[in-house]
């Protein structure tokens, strides 16, 4: 019991955390939203907010990084660790998500109030 507890406690606050630490949270796309966590993921805010502003700028875009090399993606978000692999998740989610939608759409993803 101590620990179903325990569970919800800690499910409470990474739900009702701030997703990015970040005000233009909200406005990020769903896609968005992934990518920053994958940036945010054990690194600071600041950290994570520079990779994913280098991102943005260095690729046209997401289809461009979709392709990109794991090593070109590794520099791209340099200051943060684990790059490599990082990079590799990057790809295969967006991978993924162009083989189901044919797009990066992801707003049927959102969740309705």
């Amino acid at each position: 019991m101590a620990t179903t507890i325990n569970k919800q406690r800690l499910l409470n606050h990474l739900l009702n955390s701030p997703l990015a630490d970040t005000p233009d949270a909200e406005a990020l796309a769903v896609l968005e939203q992934f990518i920053f966590g994958l940036c945010r993921e054990n690194a600071t805010p600041e950290q994570a907010e520079m990779a994913y502003k280098s991102l943005k700028t260095r690729f046209f875009d997401w289809n461009e990084i979709r392709v990109s090399s794991v090593r070109e993606l590794e520099e791209a978000m340099g200051g943060l660790s684990d790059t490599e692999s990082r990079a590799q998740r990057l790809v295969s989610f967006l991978q993924e998500v162009f083989e189901d939608n044919f797009s990066y759409d992801l707003t049927a993803c959102r969740r309705r109030v």
